[in-house]
């Protein structure tokens, strides 16, 4: 179980520094590529849309707790 644990640990260890240094050369490369403008269009288009799906999550949740809300209010007037 202990070898499974230490095989386990490296391998994430090994997926973040992998993660890191394709971040690192993904940036590096598209800079050269894409212009700085055209690079922040898109970061504030992917965060709008984060925005805007997460305004809707919680417009979503406070409905669905108005709704019990309501359904509770009416049983207890009708007594059932």
């Amino acid at each position: 179980m202990a070898k499974l644990k230490t095989i386990v640990f490296v391998a994430g260890v090994m997926l973040l520094i992998l993660a890191a240094a394709v971040g690192y050369l993904s940036i590096k490369y598209l800079a050269a590529i894409l212009p700085a403008e055209s690079y922040t269009a898109g970061l504030r288009q992917k965060y709008i849309t984060a925005l805007v799906l997460a305004g809707a999550y919680v417009l979503l949740y406070v409905v669905a707790w108005c709704a019990i809300w309501a359904s509770k209010r009416k049983i207890q007037r009708t007594g059932l």
